[in-house]
C-alpha cells in the first residue's frame, strides 16, 4: 500500500516564469540586429571624434588658414588633405560634426520642450 504524502501540488503561482525588464528584452533585440549594431558603433564613434578631436588640434583649427596650402593632398601633415583656402580638411570635418550634433540636440529638446506638456494636458 501506498502512503499518503502530505505534500500539496505546487500551485499556479510557483510555476510562474521570471520575466525581464522592457531594457533587457530592448538590449537583447539590439544585440541580434547587426546593422543596428553598425550604426550605433559609428554614431558613438562620430561623437567621440567631434568631442574629442578638437584637444589634439590647435586652438584656431576650423578657421586657420593658408593659401600657400591650398588644394594639398593627404599626406602627413593633413590627413584629409587642405581644401581651396587652404584650410585642413580633418579639422573642419570635426568641427562641422560637433557642430551638427549640438544642433541635433538642441532642436530634439525644443521639440521634446514643447511637445511633452502639450501631451500632459
Amino acid at each position: 500500500m501506498t502512503e499518503p504524502t502530505n505534500q500539496a501540488k505546487p500551485s499556479a503561482l510557483d510555476q510562474v516564469e521570471k520575466g525581464e525588464s522592457l531594457w533587457v528584452g530592448a538590449w537583447h533585440r539590439l544585440r541580434k540586429n547587426k546593422m543596428a549594431l553598425v550604426g550605433g558603433t559609428f554614431i558613438l564613434l562620430l561623437v567621440g571624434l567631434s568631442f574629442i578631436g578638437p584637444f589634439f588640434l590647435e586652438d584656431n583649427y576650423y578657421t586657420h588658414q593658408e593659401l600657400d596650402l591650398k588644394m594639398k593632398p593627404p599626406g602627413e601633415e593633413y590627413i584629409l588633405g587642405t581644401d581651396h583656402l587652404g584650410r585642413d580638411l580633418l579639422s573642419r570635418l570635426i568641427w562641422g560634426t560637433q557642430l551638427s550634433l549640438v544642433v541635433g540636440i538642441v532642436a530634439a529638446l525644443a521639440a521634446a520642450d514643447v511637445d511633452v506638456p502639450d501631451h500632459l494636458r
